[in-house]
């Protein structure tokens, strides 16, 4: 007796869950048949400076994300657990949108913070990094990324061991990639104003009578006079007074900034690291449009940037594209379970006045 009552009362609960499902999948439907057209789930907009072109079969497209900045699970809270796996959906949902529209890219190029804190233990830092594939596991293939300064620090905290792990796990921080009629150039922007290391200038040096038009991509914007962006404005520190070795940065210098642009030349610049965003033209002979990337975390809509490049025409051009908010799928997350209790009480009355009218 004893089995066939629990028996009983498992069938009873399973049709009870299997209801409930149910009736969350058609309200999930109903809201988002009805929130899509009030709040489109995907637009891109062109970039200023981008130069127009008929698209053809030879032309490349790269994805380009800006700090993630994933964070730790050195904190065992429910909040902080529910937080970063909040997070690491929201990136594959972004990465699911983009090539399901847009995609296959030729190549994805991360602008650097992939993790939120540079002094992550190894366990964490391996940690963080498997999170990382899984949440861009459709990139991953053909992807490329630039050190930032939570990955390896700023210029006086860069050391052997921190630069050693990131380039094991990803790849080196200096990089090239020849596509037809361009070079897409990638360099560890955090070594340049101050630092022990000086494999940037090295790197970069090598460009100076390259004839290839060079796109380049660096973590740290280059620098520009104040309120030219919606971001923090241009301010480099130092450990101390006497000391030449960076403590932060939000831009390069403007010395560095006019070297890049006077002897590397790039046709275009993109960036990362402020989070806000912004697109300048810098006063080069031709202008050298510099766009520096939102990034792709919820409250900035999960921008990201799609770099197109035409060789026929030498002409590139970038479209940034957003989705939802995390507030949004929150207000989404809290909306659902009240309109489906709404609905539910609303059955509850319409079958008891069904009911009495039947009796009566």
């Amino acid at each position: 007796l004893k089995l066939q009552f629990l028996y009983f009362i498992g069938r009873k609960m399973l049709k009870a869950v299997v209801n409930v499902v149910s009736g969350c999948i058609m309200v999930l439907m109903l809201f988002l048949a009805l929130a899509v057209p009030l709040f489109p789930l995907h637009s891109c907009k062109v970039s200023e400076g981008s130069k127009s072109f008929e698209p053809t079969n030879d032309d490349y497209y790269i994805w380009v994300v800006a700090d993630p900045q994933i964070v730790g699970s050195r904190r065992n809270s429910v909040h902080h657990y529910l937080n970063n796996k909040m997070n690491d959906m929201y990136y594959e949902f972004v990465t699911t949108v983009m090539w399901a529209i847009h995609g296959p890219f030729d190549l994805t190029i991360m602008l650097g913070d992939l993790m939120s804190f540079q002094y992550y233990g190894d366990a964490e830092f391996y940690d963080i990094h498997a999170r990382f594939e899984d949440s861009f596991s459709i990139a991953t293939e053909r992807m490329v990324s630039l050190a930032g300064n939570h990955d390896v620090g700023y210029g006086s905290e860069m050391d052997k061991e921190t630069v050693d792990r990131f380039e094991k796990t990803f790849n080196k921080r200096h990089w090239v990639k020849k596509l037809n009629g361009v070079w897409l150039v990638g360099c560890d922007g955090m070594e340049l104003d101050g630092s022990r290391r000086t494999e940037s200038w090295k790197f970069l040096n090598s460009f100076i009578k390259n004839d290839i038009p060079i796109v380049l991509f660096t973590h740290i914007p280059l620098w520009k006079p104040a309120g030219s962006c919606p971001g923090d404005k241009p301010e480099i520190r130092y450990t101390d007074r006497t000391s030449s070795l960076v403590h932060t940065q939000t831009t390069l210098s403007q010395n560095t900034t006019k070297w890049i642009l006077e002897n590397v030349k790039p046709i275009a610049v993109l960036s990362g690291h402020d989070h806000e965003g912004c697109t300048y033209q810098h006063p080069t002979a031709p202008r050298t449009p510099e766009w520096t990337l939102q990034a792709i975390q919820g409250d900035h809509s999960g921008n990201t940037g799609m770099l197109s490049w035409s060789p026929e025409t030498q002409a590139i051009s970038l479209q940034q594209c957003t989705s939802f908010t995390t507030k949004t799928i929150l207000v989404g997350l809290i909306a659902l379970p009240i309109l489906l209790v709404v609905i539910m009480l609303l059955s509850c009355v319409v079958m008891f006045r069904s009911r009495k009218v039947k009796s009566d």
